[in-house]
């Protein structure tokens, strides 16, 4: 989805991007949705959707089955970075 190098997150099978734009401190983020699975609460996540827009993701630490956070953002083999 992220073809500009973002931090890259995916819930279940959804892909979002994480929106860094806004001042958000990716570490934080990181730590609050490692908190929200280990205590099974609710945390609010800054992302963006497929048109770079703005959006934010209501991630239960207790009903989402998996969560990976791809910090690197670089391009994979085969993918073509901008």
């Amino acid at each position: 989805m992220d073809e500009t190098g973002g931090k890259r997150l995916r819930v279940g099978q959804f892909d979002y991007v994480l929106d860094e734009e806004g001042g958000t401190d990716v570490a934080t983020v990181v730590a609050q949705i490692k908190l929200a699975l280990a205590e099974k609460s609710v945390v609010e996540v800054p992302v963006l959707d497929e048109k770079r827009n703005p959006m934010t993701l209501y991630l239960n630490g207790g009903q989402v089955d998996a969560v990976v956070i791809d910090l690197n953002g670089s391009p994979r083999p085969g993918e073509i970075s901008p």
